[in-house]
């Protein structure tokens, strides 16, 4: 009985540690859930960090280190690219909420995107200048001061100035689209008259053939006529033939039977006397 005791007391003890085997794995798993949900709610960014020296001593530099560190990341090629390329960026809201209150309506209702775009065609700046991304403009290398200008103190100076751009180069954008509309209908016009007078052409090519063949098939038709003509006199000639052949057959037949008749009443009349 004791030992049955024993085992039920060891039984207990095994239920136990698996409890708390379950539990702390359970745990676990909700503390790195909540971890990740922690991760995806923020905007995590991380940071390459450089070795000053190689006795991670404090106020020691070694310049062939931190080259080295610095090539073999790759942040060399990055900043060349960067200097290449589009090395200043600023946010569309930037521009944005600066000059949105300033600018007519037909651009203040638009998106960030599209009203920094115009912002920035309105003030002449070439496209080669400047890329667009996501949530950020890109700009090459030298137009640092022309973003200053624009994001700097004293914006409030120049924001009337770009306002008057933005609504000359709108002005301009609606003549040109209303020149290409009118030069359009002209096209299309001129366009429409060149194909009537295609069809007019050909309409009378068409009827120059058809007069010039006319003779052509004024001689088959004359040929085709004289044929059945032809056809039909022949015709009507043995026709002919064969009827002034029945005729003096019954000619000759009633003369026969005229003598008979004469020659019977001749000699009825000499018989008598």
């Amino acid at each position: 009985g004791g030992g049955g005791g024993g085992g039920g007391g060891r039984g207990g003890g095994g239920r136990g540690k698996s409890q708390r085997f379950s539990s702390v794995s359970a745990q676990f798993v909700t503390q790195l859930n909540s971890l990740h949900s922690t991760l995806q709610s923020t905007t995590s960014h991380f940071v390459r960090c450089i070795n000053p020296n190689t006795t991670k001593t404090a106020e020691s530099f070694t310049g062939g280190h931190v080259l080295h560190q610095l090539r073999c990341s790759g942040m060399m090629e990055a900043l060349r690219l960067m200097h290449a390329g589009f090395p200043t960026r600023c946010p569309y809201d930037a521009l944005y909420d600066r000059y949105k209150d300033m600018m007519p309506r037909a651009v203040a209702s638009l998106d960030s995107p599209s009203f920094c775009e115009i912002l920035l065609m309105a003030l002449g700046l070439d496209k080669e200048d400047y890329q667009l991304g996501i949530t950020k403009v890109f700009f090459r290398a030298g137009k640092l001061a022309f973003l200053d200008q624009l994001t700097g103190s004293e914006y409030k100076e120049l924001a009337p100035d770009i306002a008057n751009r933005v609504r000359i180069w709108l002005i301009k954008k609606r003549w040109r689209r209303h020149t290409i509309a009118v030069v359009c209908t002209l096209r299309l016009t001129r366009f429409l008259e060149s194909l009537r007078l295609v069809r007019r052409l050909y309409h009378a090519t068409y009827f120059c053939m058809l007069m010039a063949s006319r003779p052509m098939l004024s001689v088959k038709r004359a040929r085709e006529i004289r044929k059945r003509n032809g056809a039909v006199k022949l015709q009507a000639e043995a026709r002919r033939i064969v009827e002034m052949g029945r005729l003096h057959k019954k000619y000759w037949a009633l003369l026969l039977l005229q003598r008979v008749a004469r020659g019977c009443a001749v000699r009825r009349v000499h018989g008598g006397r």
